[in-house]
């Protein structure tokens, strides 16, 4: 009888401490009425992102933008300061490709899916319901089509290759300290980002991403106070990061080449697909 009470009082327990996490997930994964504070806009290096997608398995294959030389959008994604999300914001508002029909072409060069041998489609469906529904509270971003074309003004306008370039930062053998790619953005920019770097199995250390911030007036700010960033970047302190250019990618076996006219027909494909849904 001892042991039955001592188990029922184990097992309400654990049912209680279970409840109040499962219920702490479920307010993290519906946050859909928090607020945020800024929109942090990432970008990522597609060579680094294809050599982790390569590194996970050893048969993956990668599907590099046309322009070998941009950086790639990862995501806009609105933050409240000092704290992770909001994410998966409710919405009526579901992914519709349908809607970015007109500037696929551009998404495909610019929001490009690194990992070969996955949707494209999901990528942008994953970011859109993780965040773009979260940034629909503001007036210049309420539409699917809104989130995703002002992600490309700023690819345009804030390319990493072209802001780390004019401080003479780019894709080399040697490398860089990440609180050096931090102080090039800073100089150019006159905001303070966050430099993302990965490790590989190794201790390899790849320069990743680089994420700058704007406020709800869809100027630039600094990213000081998002959360999980004690300093502004994760890099090893006293390693360089590598910065490899494309060509330090060795093709791996039916690694697919993007020329122009394929990626027409693919698109064409695509729209009829769409169309016969």
């Amino acid at each position: 009888m001892k042991m039955s009470s001592f188990l029922y009082g184990v097992f309400s327990k654990s049912a209680a401490c279970l409840f109040l996490f499962v219920g702490f997930l479920c307010h993290s994964a519906n946050s859909s009425d928090a607020t945020w504070d800024v929109l942090v806009f990432s970008q990522q290096w597609p060579t680094t992102t294809c050599v982790e997608w390569k590194e996970k398995m050893a048969r993956h294959t990668c599907m590099l933008p046309l322009a070998r030389s941009i950086w790639t959008v990862h995501g806009v994604w609105p933050s409240k300061l000092h704290s992770f999300g909001p994410f998966f914001c409710h919405s009526p508002l579901h992914f519709n490709m349908s809607q970015l029909q007109g500037i696929e072409p551009q998404l495909l060069a610019y929001w490009t899916n690194i990992e070969n041998g996955t949707s494209t489609y999901d990528f942008w469906k994953h970011e859109w319901k993780k965040h773009g529904k979260c940034a629909l509270s503001l007036p210049a971003l309420d539409s699917e089509l809104k989130y995703f074309e002002q992600a490309l003004t700023w690819a345009k306008q804030y390319n990493m290759a072209d802001v780390l370039g004019r401080a003479g930062v780019i894709p080399n053998t040697q490398g860089y300290l990440g609180q050096d790619v931090w102080t090039a953005v800073k100089g150019v920019l006159g905001t303070d980002s966050v430099v993302h770097c990965v490790t590989d199995k190794e201790g390899e250390a790849y320069l990743a991403e680089v994420r700058i911030c704007f406020n709800k007036s869809l100027e630039l700010t600094d990213c000081d106070g998002i959360a999980g960033v004690a300093t502004h970047t994760n890099c090893p302190p006293d390693k360089r990061a590598l910065y490899p250019g494309p060509s330090a990618l060795a093709p791996g076996p039916g690694e697919p080449l993007r020329a122009p006219w394929l990626l027409g027909l693919l698109r064409g494909l695509q729209l009829l697909h769409w169309a016969t849904l």
